[in-house]
């Protein structure tokens, strides 16, 4: 164990928490320590540690969230409180010889379903409209890359001139290794993280991906991204940003910044209705918007849009170990198209 162990004045959540969430945002947090006092409260109840909470004990604990909480909120304490005992195992934590939340859900579904996000859907037309009155390449670019790739606002902030390899003679700076054989690709990893360095530069959100992908990019999007480079300030560093603050700026496009940009549009075009309302098309939306319009144009292969996403299923894994010709063609022709 290191010198960040659990003590007296550190209990064991807040150890966790400092550690495990140590690079996610500060609601993040909040959200974990809120259940961690609640399982505290439950576990003092019962005159309890946590490394002597067994699994019938999980169980009543999920019971009770069952009785006094929303799904939603179910699902968040019991995954939360999985990972701490989880994470307790892994780093060697005396006291703890298992998991008892993984051994009840083994078994069990207790929890309630949860509803889920289920956000109207522009048409492709209505969407093509969007961009086409987006005309700052500031901007659109970054938007229109998670419109067609399906990934965060996050990993998308976070893209250096390095995760871009397109064949024209402008760029011609260095390329990642998982993309320097493939021509018009960007490269999604999970180095970057809030608050620690990666290649030079201490970052100030995370990617929040936990695998590497590869993924095509369209002759649509390269325009785009040629028109954004045009305007693009500084030298072709390629362990510079992709996406810079202004036009005469070295410093990475702000992520608060571009979500109030997206979000002003939509209020423009009537496509913002309120805080926290599903429909709103925010930085977020396009990932959802991307993941239902690529699953409507699969033939079955659902693996392919997992993949892009980013998801790690086990199936998906077996299936897409290697990136191929097949598969690049296959995402090629169901890619949505905004300007043809």
């Amino acid at each position: 164990m290191s010198v960040s162990d659990p003590t007296p004045e550190r209990p064991l959540f807040d150890w966790y928490i400092q550690n495990y969430h140590r690079s996610n945002s500060d609601s993040t947090r909040t959200k974990a320590r809120t259940v961690g006092k609640l399982f505290k409260r439950f576990t003092n109840e019962k005159g309890l540690n946590p490394e002597s909470v067994d699994e019938e004990v999980a169980f009543e604990f999920i019971e009770m969230l069952v009785e006094k909480y929303s799904a939603d909120y179910q699902h968040q304490a019991v995954g939360e409180v999985s990972r701490f005992y989880s994470y307790c195992l892994n780093k060697g934590v005396e006291g703890f010889e298992g998991n008892p939340f993984e051994s009840v859900l083994l078994d069990h579904d207790p929890l309630d379903e949860i509803r889920g996000r289920d956000p109207h859907m522009l048409t492709v037309d209505q969407m093509s409209d969007y961009f086409a009155s987006l005309d700052n390449p500031r901007f659109c670019t970054p938007a229109l890359t998670m419109a067609k790739t399906t990934r965060r606002v996050g990993e998308v902030i976070n893209l250096d001139l390095a995760d871009v390899n397109l064949a024209h003679p402008a760029c011609n700076w260095d390329v990642h290794q998982k993309i320097r054989h493939r021509d018009d690709y960007i490269y999604f990893g999970p180095e970057a993280e809030k608050g620690e360095e990666y290649r030079g530069e201490v970052r100030h959100c995370s990617s929040k991906t936990k695998c590497c992908r590869v993924v095509p990019v369209d002759n649509e999007l390269k325009q785009a991204l040629l028109w954004y480079l045009a305007i693009r300030p500084g030298t072709a560093d390629p362990y510079s940003p992709l996406f810079k603050a202004a036009q005469h700026s070295s410093k990475r496009l702000n992520k608060e910044y571009l979500t109030d940009k997206i979000k002003e549009h939509s209020k423009n075009l009537g496509y913002y209705y309120g805080p926290n309302d599903e429909d709103n098309v925010v930085s977020h939306y396009f990932r959802h918007w991307a993941t239902t319009r690529l699953r409507e144009r699969t033939t079955g292969d659902t693996g392919l849009v997992d993949y892009i996403r980013g998801d790690t299923g086990s199936d998906m894994k077996d299936q897409y170990t290697h990136w191929s010709e097949e598969k690049e063609r296959a995402y090629l022709d169901i890619v949505p198209k905004f300007f043809d």
